[in-house]
């Protein structure tokens, strides 16, 4: 009975360390805080990456124009992916949806006119996803200034890839911090995504696997707020 207790008790420390490592210095380190973009720029567009419906990334955007940043324009996913419930609605937006309404809540909250223009990505993962926004960069002259913006567990990915997409790889704009960038549960799953995109399998197993819809025949629109 001793032996089991005293197992069960190491068991519990080793647990409760490797928690606090990936909530410490692995989730600082996956912020990847030296590619952040500062506020002293005037950019063409930010591009706001797929994923999340609580409006983080969009808040983060909002943060860093209110801080000084300029951009002409922002640039959303079209993401057809089924999203939460809307009540107002009475129905499952979709996550595209839920990211322009938030990201039109926050610019007005802080009194910003600037245009919202969504365009059509290809979604199957953050590989595919820079990738396609890095060949629709190269044909536009106007985008020739642009920032990635995403959530801040996020970041370190998301520079990879563009490093291996865009021939200067953009600056990054984190999304407003929240407990799940910390999450040892969200670390540990990002941690094991790096670790497949290393293996070469980031448009094997992707979020495309899960996707209640592929991403369809809407193209480039302009939402305005």
């Amino acid at each position: 009975m001793k032996k089991r207790t005293r197992t069960l008790a190491l068991s519990a420390a080793l647990l409760l360390a490797l928690a606090a490592l990936l909530h410490w210095p692995v989730a600082a380190w996956l912020e990847a805080r030296e590619s952040w973009l500062p506020a002293d720029v005037h950019l063409d567009a930010v591009y706001i990456l797929a994923g999340g419906s609580g409006g983080e990334r969009g808040r983060g955007v909002v943060d860093w124009l209110v801080a000084g940043g300029r951009a002409d324009r922002i640039l959303l996913p079209y993401d057809d992916t089924k999203g939460p419930w809307s009540r107002p609605d009475q129905q499952n937006l979709t996550m595209g949806e839920w990211a322009l309404r938030g990201l039109n809540a926050a610019l007005s909250e802080a009194g910003l006119d600037l245009p919202v223009e969504v365009v059509d990505l290809d979604m199957r993962g953050t590989d595919a996803e820079v990738a396609s926004l890095a060949k629709l960069v190269e044909g536009r002259a106007d985008l020739a200034r642009i920032a990635l913006a995403t959530s801040r567990f996020h970041i370190r990915r998301t520079a990879a890839r563009a490093s291996e997409h865009f021939g200067k790889p953009p600056g990054m704009i984190p999304g407003s911090a929240t407990w799940k960038n910390r999450s040892p549960w969200v670390v540990g799953i990002e941690l094991l995504k790096m670790l497949r995109d290393r293996m070469g399998l980031g448009r094997v197993v992707n979020r495309g696997l899960w996707m209640d819809s592929e991403v369809g025949g809407q193209k480039s629109e302009v939402g305005g707020r």
